[in-house]
């Protein structure tokens, strides 16, 4: 699981995302400023990821009106579109900011595997206040690296 970001900057300004860094113009020099956030790993004490979560940024996510909890579908959105991460906010926010010209980024932490994980039960139910706590983190330090 992972903390992802993706939108765009307008080009005319002074900072740019490239992977999980800001690419800042400061006068007559450009500085990389990377988010480094330690991600919280587990639930509490009995329920954690198998491995550390990361931060990551994407080329493509889909964002829709469903909550999609079907390996087929999941992988067909990525044969199809190369879409990685699935959510359901993201393009009506994005969606607005295009019509408004007013650039966005969108931090979504994955909370579940998009119907890749147990037949029996959805992970959303375990991760999601996890995901949403390191969402949350990486936000707060990508904010102080703009500042």
């Amino acid at each position: 699981m992972a903390t992802i970001c993706y939108g765009y900057f307008d080009s005319a300004m002074d900072k740019v995302l490239v992977m999980n860094c800001l690419l800042v113009s400061t006068g007559d020099e450009i500085e990389y400023r990377c988010v480094n956030a330690k991600l919280n790993r587990c639930v509490n004490a009995t329920t954690c990821l198998p491995r550390p979560p990361k931060v990551a940024r994407v080329q493509r996510g889909a964002s829709a009106n469903v909550f999609v909890d079907n390996a087929a579908y999941r992988k067909f959105l990525y044969t199809k579109f190369n879409t990685t991460p699935v959510d359901m906010e993201s393009a009506a926010v994005a969606l607005i900011c295009l019509q408004q010209n007013t650039p966005f980024i969108a931090f979504r932490a994955l909370s579940d595997l998009a119907g890749g994980g147990s037949s029996v039960s959805n992970e959303v139910d375990l991760f999601s206040s996890l995901a949403a706590q390191n969402s949350v983190d990486v936000l707060i330090q990508f904010v102080t690296l703009v500042i």
